[in-house]
């Protein structure tokens, strides 16, 4: 009933997200991370708590690109969240076709956090089919840096970072399967600061002919014309890929 999980990964997605971990003043990286690292347990029937470091419950796609079958990471699900530090309770009922998370961590992406305020999670999990499942994500709180280089220093009260996501999986036959993400993102730095935006949708198809080979196309669309996450634009693109 109870599992102990330390999960490494290698490479350019190691690097791509744990971008909150590397220091920007020096030139080192971190081609090889801890993505995951936790304990979990079931403390009874259908409930189960874990706590440590685990991946996000956000978005249609992973950080493994052999287990992404667009390989490259898509810009909604790139510009995270990719990572969780906390605690969490996950419930199912009905057999699993509802499932229920909740939790608290340490922000976003972040192994050691920039202030004392925690983030909530949340997760409202639906498979009304064995064909169909629905997930209702939420990540908020004030993440806000505490410890502001700026002259004079910006006050964080009232900091606040919400991210809503909605993806939707739909397994048409044995070879076709249809994915949409779509997102919903706010950063507010503080009670004199408007909040800034970002959001975007993802189209997703993937066709098995045979056993072993998977033909899947991507359409997303981004936006972060007011810079909420780095990007400071809109961005639309089509990814085809076969694995």
């Amino acid at each position: 009933d109870w599992q102990v999980v330390a999960d490494l990964i290698h490479g350019p997605n190691a690097e791509l997200t744990n971008f909150n971990n590397i220091r920007a003043a020096t030139s080192s990286t971190t081609s090889t991370a801890i993505k995951q690292a936790y304990i979990s347990g079931t403390l009874f029937k259908n409930l189960k708590v874990t706590a440590g470091q685990w991946s996000t419950h956000v978005g249609y796609e992973v950080v493994e690109s052999y287990q992404n079958a667009n390989y490259m990471l898509g810009y909604l699900f790139g510009y995270g969240p990719f990572y969780h530090t906390g605690a969490k309770l996950d419930y199912s009922l009905f057999d699993g076709k509802i499932g229920l998370m909740a939790g608290i961590t340490n922000g976003w992406d972040l192994q050691a956090d920039n202030n004392k305020d925690k983030s909530a999670i949340g997760q409202i999990a639906l498979k009304p089919t064995s064909s169909l499942a629905i997930f209702i994500n939420y990540v908020g709180g004030n993440e806000t840096n505490a410890y502001s280089t700026a002259t004079p220093a910006v006050s964080n009260v009232g900091g606040m970072r919400h991210i809503g996501d909605l993806v939707v999986t739909y397994q048409v036959n044995k070879m076709l399967k249809l994915g949409l993400n779509v997102v919903y993102g706010e950063n507010k730095v503080n009670n004199e600061t408007a909040a800034a935006r970002w959001g975007g949708a993802a189209g997703y198809v993937s066709l098995t002919p045979i056993d072993g080979l998977t033909l899947s196309y991507r359409l997303d669309y981004f936006d972060d014309s007011m810079g909420a996450r780095g990007l400071l634009q809109n961005a639309a693109a089509g990814i085809v890929s076969n694995k």
